[in-house]
């Protein structure tokens, strides 16, 4: 009888442990400025953002893609990350669609717009943070 009283508080730890763990997820490759691969075989898209597109096929790169590639890949690459979605979970690809957040709760796409390595892609209904990251994208490019 005693064991019940025991067991419960226990199975309710380990699912407290458990959930607290898979909220982050680790990065396994980074694949441009807003794109990253993530354990599982899930590709993200950053949400309300846009990065120079990266050529994957040989082609010519935008400019400052490799840059923004780089620097992404400094802030996240083999790091865990924590996504946020909005209204929108999937993009017409199937890559998941987010805003990220490392380990110290600073937003990846909020890094990337405030160091002018990206730009806001406004694409309704997923506004969470456009206000936010509006502000910072105005005192990126005030600062050129």
């Amino acid at each position: 009888m005693r064991y019940k009283y025991l067991i419960i508080p226990l199975f309710a730890s380990f699912i407290v442990i458990s959930s607290a763990q898979s909220r982050y997820h680790p990065v396994k490759y980074v694949y441009d400025g807003d794109t990253i691969l993530i354990n599982g075989g899930e590709k993200v898209r950053y949400l309300g953002i846009d990065a120079p597109e990266l050529e994957h096929s040989g082609g010519d790169s935008e400019f400052m893609a490799l840059t923004s590639r780089d620097f992404n890949h400094r802030l996240v690459g083999g790091k865990r990350v924590r996504l946020e979605f909005d209204c929108e979970k999937r993009d017409r690809h199937g890559r998941l669609l987010a805003y990220v957040f490392l380990e110290n709760d600073e937003m990846v796409n909020e890094l990337l717009i405030k160091s002018g390595l990206a730009r806001i892609m406004i694409k309704p209904p997923n506004l969470k943070y456009l206000n936010l990251l509006l502000g910072y994208q105005r005192r990126a490019m005030s600062k050129k």
